[in-house]
């Protein structure tokens, strides 16, 4: 971003500092006046590649060092487990519909065994076409390197539910202070998956 605001301002019309100064203009005006609007187009166009720049290094140092933020959390969740199929819905919802509740369950479940059953190629073919990006290969192998995130039962594990509890409260102003008072029990039910027929 310094250089493109550098070569901005080297690129601003002599011929208007030149008669600026002619007309008394002092240092300080002409650099407000003509410097400045001249390289603001230049300073804008940096912006667009120093921002992500920006945000990556943010990311990755907090990655390396840091005890909050996107990046901490990253390196936290390594080697953790965390739940990754769950189903958030409102208790009331809940209570009022079992009915849908327990067919979103059963689909859920499905295709949790479905995918337990089949290789990452066979799961990649019958993704739509758009989803690999152009690489079959690389996108089977993307699920091979992530499938095993995925139980095959659908039923939340109470060291999951631990553990989702613990990186909340790692950034969450709101979990952090109750974070002991809160009881995990209350807070999920594997009553849907359970109640799942089981497969012939």
């Amino acid at each position: 971003m310094f250089f493109n605001a550098f070569t901005g301002a080297r690129e601003v019309d002599r011929n208007l500092i030149d008669n600026a100064r002619i007309l008394g203009a002092r240092r300080l005006q002409v650099l407000r006046a003509i410097v400045l609007p001249s390289a603001t187009s230049w300073i804008l166009l940096s912006l667009h590649t120093a921002f992500g720049f920006a945000l990556i290094g943010a990311v990755v140092g907090e990655y390396t060092g840091a005890r909050t933020g996107v990046g901490f959390l990253i390196s936290d969740a390594q080697g953790t487990f965390d739940p990754a199929t769950s189903l958030y819905l409102n208790c009331d919802f809940v209570e009022k519909n079992h009915d849908v509740v327990q067919k979103l369950a059963n689909a859920f479940v499905g295709t949790l065994r479905w995918i337990s059953q089949h290789s990452p190629e066979e799961i990649a073919a019958k993704m739509p076409p758009s989803f690999n990006g152009g690489d079959p290969a690389l996108y089977a192998q993307s699920i091979k390197d992530s499938i095993a995130m995925f139980n095959a039962d659908g039923r939340m594990d109470a060291d999951g539910a631990r553990n989702v509890l613990d990186v909340l409260a790692s950034f969450s102003t709101n979990v952090q202070p109750r974070k002991d008072s809160i009881d995990l029990s209350k807070t999920y039910t594997t009553q849907f998956v359970d109640a799942v027929p089981i497969q012939p």
